[in-house]
């Protein structure tokens, strides 16, 4: 296991078929750089994923290059072109990056799709689906047309 001053770093493994990415399954480090490589747990101070991805990240910091997650949980996440599934962090900065949901206090974006963003300030060019203000609209409506039709179910059954 690596020290402190020493980073993680995760290439091509030798094992590995020619071009094939490595994955590794659980990775725990104070540092975890990973180059054109995978793992599906990362647990870390600091991670950085370039044209490589990971399933599951918790850490303080990440920064993703033309990589992807499925799953990241930090305090200052950081994607340039690449994606993510659902990203939950303090600070979220992406670049030409495709995600699921993004939840955070501030994002800074620019020429990014997601299809859930909640986040208390948003600067710059992002294009959400569904940002904080119309899923609260689109929830009321559900439960209004839900409870409607309770109601309506209720006086069917009395008659």
């Amino acid at each position: 296991m690596p020290t402190n001053d020493q980073p993680l770093n995760l290439p091509e493994t030798p094992g590995s078929k020619s071009g094939q990415p490595a994955v590794h399954e659980r990775v725990k480090a104070d540092v975890v750089n990973i180059e054109q490589g995978g793992a599906q747990s990362v647990q870390a101070k600091t991670v950085t994923v370039t044209q490589g991805g990971i399933q599951n990240v918790a850490a303080e910091n990440v920064e993703i290059h033309q990589g992807g997650a499925a799953q990241v949980q930090a305090q200052d996440v950081t994607v340039l072109e690449g994606g993510v599934g659902i990203a939950q962090a303090d600070q979220v900065r992406l670049s030409n990056v495709q995600a699921g949901a993004i939840f955070g206090r501030q994002v800074h974006s620019e020429h990014s799709r997601t299809i859930l963003l909640a986040a208390q300030q948003v600067d710059g060019e992002i294009e959400a689906v569904l940002d904080t203000r119309t899923a609260i609209v689109l929830g009321t409506a559900i439960g209004a047309v839900f409870g409607l039709f309770l109601l309506l179910i209720a006086l069917k059954r009395n008659r």
